[in-house]
């Protein structure tokens, strides 16, 4: 990858980002590949960048729940695809089904509440399964397909070619190098600034601010707090940090081992050191401690605070017999992840568990924790969509795709009320119950941090704003 001077003058943002996308069919893509392909397509439902609420600016302008099941849409007139077809009631009906039932859907398990989802007098009508108060929060998360050239190339051909009514359209992609994306002249939000925007990967923080500074990119995704004070101290490059809902968490195994006593769990939650490693480790930039788990989420923050008490710790610990716990946590995955692992493990041992580590890369990981292989674990999350049904439906219920409480049932019929509540505020108040429960009864989840992800840029990059969401809005961004 190369620059010249006229790419320079040009109105091309050239952008870094942490990994290559796994796919760029947002069916099959985690989120965290938005960074790239996001700038393709729109959401069904709009969100505010930093609260994460829903808002009436996307292709879906206003809804109402017209029935305990039923939700009722209105759609945006005048939008079309990026290949002329046009996008209506009928698009969104298809979006929803192929995330609900494409086998390979990455989101399979959130829409399997919808029950049917199709065009009724121009208007797209949900039905659900039971009633379920997040659905405009969901949508959110889905992004408009095309139904008629999805068809003609297949969900595997629409990977390589997607499109969709986003602000830039696919230009080339070479798997393993770059993707270039140009801009959709007939945007519905009005002509992009930048003329194209090209993507390029480089899984070292390092490396990827070492290509701002060389003038080989233009705007470098997740930099280390060190490179951050060099951009502040440079005339060319600026620099715009902002939390995110990413944070590395603990899972304490409540279904196998010493954890399934609620007192070494109660322990280890009262063992970790939260503040330590976020000065540390993260020299108070790359972090901020975390005692949230849905509360992060709500419209006003709610935090249940664990306060580190290691003599208490260590006196549960004896009295259990200074029990043998397998952690594993992932290596070169997340942030600091491995030497936040291994911080997490010095703590556990002053308060005298005996510890064995398995630092291990995210494959080998994923695979040992779900064959229930450790006793306590450590990742990186973030809500898939910002309502605390996601957590449930990840991690705490009986359907959840990974489980480490045995509460699941308790956690559920919390669920179950919130989401049939009548009030969005009523709803809140029952998910604080939850999370009061989760976090400071049961000690099944400890959180740790909370993630600030660090831009860098040329500073001929204006409009830029940190998203809570960590995805950028790259059409709102131009070049000076």
């Amino acid at each position: 990858m190369g620059s010249s001077g006229s790419e320079s003058d040009s109105a091309t943002l050239r952008v870094v980002l942490q990994a290559e996308p796994t796919s760029l069919n947002p069916t099959f893509s985690p989120f965290s590949d938005s960074r790239a392909w996001g700038s393709i397509f729109d959401s069904l439902v709009g969100f505010d960048r930093q609260t994460l609420q829903p808002n009436e600016d996307g292709l879906l302008t206003g809804w109402e729940q017209t029935g305990p099941t039923e939700w009722t849409f209105d759609v945006r007139e005048d939008v079309t695809f990026q290949n002329g077809e046009a996008f209506d009631a009928d698009a969104a009906a298809f979006t929803i089904k192929e995330l609900r039932d494409n086998q390979a859907s990455i989101l399979r398990g959130y829409y399997s509440i919808v029950e049917d989802a199709q065009a009724v007098d121009g208007k797209l009508q949900i039905t659900t399964v039971e009633p379920y108060l997040a659905m405009p929060t969901l949508l959110t998360n889905a992004y408009a397909l095309p139904p008629e050239y999805y068809a003609e190339v297949t969900a595997e051909g629409f990977a390589k070619k997607p499109v969709g009514t986003g602000p830039y359209e696919l230009k080339s992609y070479t798997s393993g190098s770059e993707i270039t994306v140009v801009k959709y002249d007939d945007y519905w939000r009005g002509e992009p600034k930048l003329d194209d925007i090209e993507f390029t990967w480089s899984a070292e923080a390092s490396s990827r601010y070492a290509l701002l500074a060389s003038g080989d990119v233009d705007f470098a995704i997740d930099l280390l707090p060190q490179d951050v004070e060099k951009i502040k101290s440079a005339d060319n490059l600026k620099e715009t940090s902002g939390a995110t809902t990413y944070g590395l968490t603990l899972f304490l195994n409540t279904t196998k081992g010493p954890l399934r006593d609620v007192e070494l769990r109660e322990a280890i939650a009262k063992t970790v050191d939260r503040e330590g490693i976020v000065k540390s480790l993260f020299e108070g930039t790359g972090a901020e401690v975390s005692h949230a788990l849905i509360g992060d989420i709500l419209t006003e923050e709610y935090e249940v605070k664990v306060e580190r008490d290691v003599d208490a710790a260590s006196a549960l610990v004896a009295a259990a017999g200074n029990p043998q716990i397998v952690f594993g946590y992932t290596s070169g995955k997340f942030p600091k992840d491995s030497v936040v692992g291994a911080a997490v493990s010095g703590s556990l041992e002053e308060a005298g568990f005996t510890v064995t580590q398995r630092a291990e890369e995210y494959g080998a990981y994923r695979e040992q924790r779900d064959e229930n292989a450790y006793d306590l674990f450590m990742q990186e999350i973030t809500p898939t969509y910002a309502h605390p049904d996601t957590y449930v439906r990840y991690w705490l219920g009986a359907d959840a795709s990974v489980k480490s409480c045995t509460n699941e049932a308790e956690y559920d019929a919390y669920s179950k009320e919130a989401l049939g509540a009548s009030t969005p505020e009523a709803a809140e108040e029952v998910y604080r119950q939850l999370e009061d429960q989760v976090i400071g009864e049961d000690y099944c989840y400890v959180p740790l941090t909370k993630t600030v992800y660090s831009y860098g840029m040329s500073d001929r990059v204006e409009g830029f704003e940190a998203p809570r969401n960590a995805s950028p809005e790259y059409w709102k961004l131009s070049l000076d």
